[in-house]
């Protein structure tokens, strides 16, 4: 089956999950029943199980367990998937970042062919390699259990993990590949597996990763560690705008036409030049206005964590005053972002009308075009996954939001890694203000890199009539 096969699939079933409930459900496990999804559980599990196995075939042994104990270590699982999940989609908001912002590109640049994954799966080893650093940037996948859950858990909640488990594997190999391909080390250097590392330039090679290692922490440093010390505190706009040296990106070459610093550059060169200055400024207005209401989605998203925690009804009134008064903010916002989002695509209908595409416009279009639909895949799939984990991180936080370390205490006893263990309660207080912030960011973004795909299909468009005509 495909990537794109499958990714299709995991996107109907993210819809069904979302929209049908309890009838979702049931229409995955008929495809359990009939071996289109690996069941969660061995037939002869029971909660005294002594064993789990994992995808790659490792057994973690953990001693028996009481219910009570064993409900909590699946807590534990949903919680840790669920933050590898947001530290995926944490990873691809930034290589769009690094992809519009930071890369150059020209018309004849090689780059773009490579950013879809499915262009390599004829590659028989190159999954296998994804996979490989996948483990390294995201330890969770190391020790996932396929047995962590099962229908008599409760059907959506079998279901969430059902979805959570296959959705890692496809957003790991989206991430390992697009940021393979905008790494400045080439990929024959890259090679893990022994014929290709025989047929490479080795002390090249080691010069080359050495320097990069040292110079170009995105690239050589796990991506969860890298994680860990923004998102503890809630700054993802940091995480996202970390500079790159340049020399840690891919170079563009241009052998026959022009070299544009990055993708926003590019794009403004194609805009009729009495609308480039509009749209550039409005568009500055609208990610002010995404990342205003980003944060106070996640201050609002706080003070409800903080209201499971108190006891007193003096205390949760306060609380409440405090969450209306976000909410009155944040509605505020809300007219402002529907007249920029109106000026936007007027603009973007006066562009149309009035573009006229060169030869060599053309072929930078089609360019910038191949980019932006794998942007805008990244972008579909990062929002929807961020309500998958919502959904399965808020059955949990009622449960553990006032004493995580007394909850975690059974898990921690059966073996958890307590380095992941620290980790993870550090970081389940800010899980859903970031992604409830990552949503509002998607969501701008999404509008945006949507117009600009209009607009660079109609310039290809005008090559596709010239054809004709000729």
């Amino acid at each position: 089956m495909t990537m794109n096969m499958r990714g299709q699939r995991m996107r109907i079933v993210i819809l069904l999950c979302t929209g049908l409930g309890l009838m979702a459900g049931c229409a995955v496990m008929e495809d359990v029943k009939a071996g289109k999804l690996p069941p969660l559980l061995p037939t002869n599990y029971s909660p005294s199980s002594q064993s789990s196995v994992s995808p790659a075939g490792a057994t973690n042994n953990y001693p028996p367990v009481a219910a009570a104990d064993l409900n909590k270590m699946k807590d534990l699982h949903a919680l840790d998937a669920s933050l590898t999940l947001v530290d995926m989609l944490m990873s691809m908001l930034r290589i769009n970042h690094l992809l519009f912002e930071r890369i150059q590109i020209s018309a004849d640049a090689e780059w773009p062919d490579r950013l879809d994954l499915s262009k390599d799966e004829s590659e028989p080893h190159y999954l296998t390699r994804l996979e490989e650093q996948a483990r390294k940037d995201f330890s969770y996948l190391n020790n996932v259990g396929q047995a962590d859950l099962s229908p008599r858990d409760g059907v959506m909640r079998w279901f969430r993990g059902v979805l959570l488990n296959k959705e890692l594997e496809l957003v790991a190999w989206r991430v390992e590949h697009q940021r393979g391909t905008i790494d400045s080390v080439p990929h024959y250097c890259d090679e893990s597996d022994g014929a290709a590392a025989a047929q490479r330039p080795s002390p090249q090679c080691e010069t080359i990763l050495t320097q990069r290692n040292q110079k170009c922490p995105f690239f050589a440093e796990a991506l969860e560690d890298q994680l860990f010390s923004f998102m503890v505190q809630k700054n993802l706009d940091a995480w996202v705008e970390t500079p790159v040296k340049d020399s840690c990106l891919i170079q563009a070459t241009a052998t026959e036409n022009r070299l544009h610093p990055n993708f926003q550059t590019a794009f403004a060169s194609l805009l009729p030049r009495h609308l480039s200055r509009d749209i550039t400024r409005v568009e500055r207005d609208l990610r002010q206005l995404a990342q205003k209401r980003g944060q106070i989605e996640a201050r609002i998203e706080e003070k409800k964590l903080k209201k499971q925690t108190l006891s007193d009804q003096v205390s949760i009134a306060e609380t409440d005053r405090e969450i209306n008064a976000l909410k009155a903010e944040l509605s505020t916002l809300k007219p402002e972002v529907k007249r920029a989002r109106a000026t936007q695509e007027k603009l973007y209908q006066e562009a149309m009308a009035s573009a006229e595409g060169t030869p060599e416009n053309i072929r930078l279009a089609t360019q910038l075009f191949k980019v932006a639909r794998v942007a805008s895949s990244n972008l579909k799939l990062v929002g929807g996954d961020a309500s998958l984990v919502l959904a399965n991180v808020g059955e949990i936080a009622s449960k553990w939001a006032s004493s995580p370390k007394d909850y975690f205490t059974a898990a921690l006893a059966q073996g958890y890694d307590q380095q992941r263990f620290d980790k993870l309660v550090k970081r389940s207080f800010t899980l859903a203000p970031n992604t409830v912030n990552l949503a509002v960011r998607i969501q701008d973004q999404s509008s945006t890199v949507n117009q600009q795909m209009k607009y660079l299909n109609k310039l290809m468009r005008i090559k596709a009539l010239n054809a004709k005509s000729n």
